[in-house]
């Protein structure tokens, strides 16, 4: 499997622990990230009690998308090149949107849940599509 370069990823998926998260849209019940550094990747996943933190190699990669997509996630690419620079201080929640939102300087009260992030993002890149065809007029 080639994973598409670019930056950051946002993985989606569906988990019903803890219960509550079943009042969440399935498939979109949870979020994490994962960031490009220098020769190496780090995945990185807020859960309830702890955020986990884990540096992977490109195989190492490639082996937890593949894991992910066979579970049914959504895997978007994000060009972390579009965010905003610097960020408000948000509400001090702990959830994997907030995290993820701070990771990736994306400053929107709006987006509170994994399907608000989703759809913020699938925007962002269309703004994006959109304005490289403006500016090759």
């Amino acid at each position: 499997m080639r994973v598409e370069p670019a930056p950051a990823w946002v993985a989606f998926v569906d988990t019903a622990t803890p219960v509550w998260l079943k009042l969440l849209r399935p498939g979109m019940r949870h979020c994490l990230v994962f960031l490009t550094g220098d020769g190496f990747y780090l995945r990185i996943d807020p859960l309830l009690n702890l955020t986990r933190v884990e540096v992977l190699s490109k195989p190492q990669l490639d082996w937890q998308f593949r894991l992910l997509l066979a579970g049914g996630a959504v895997i978007l690419p994000v060009d972390r090149s579009h965010v905003y620079p610097s960020r408000r201080l948000g509400l001090p929640v702990h959830s994997c949107v907030e995290v993820v939102k701070r990771l990736l300087a994306i400053d929107d009260r709006r987006v509170l849940t994994p399907f608000d992030l989703f759809r913020y993002l699938m925007e962002q890149k269309m703004k994006n599509i959109l304005d490289m065809g403006d500016n090759s007029v």
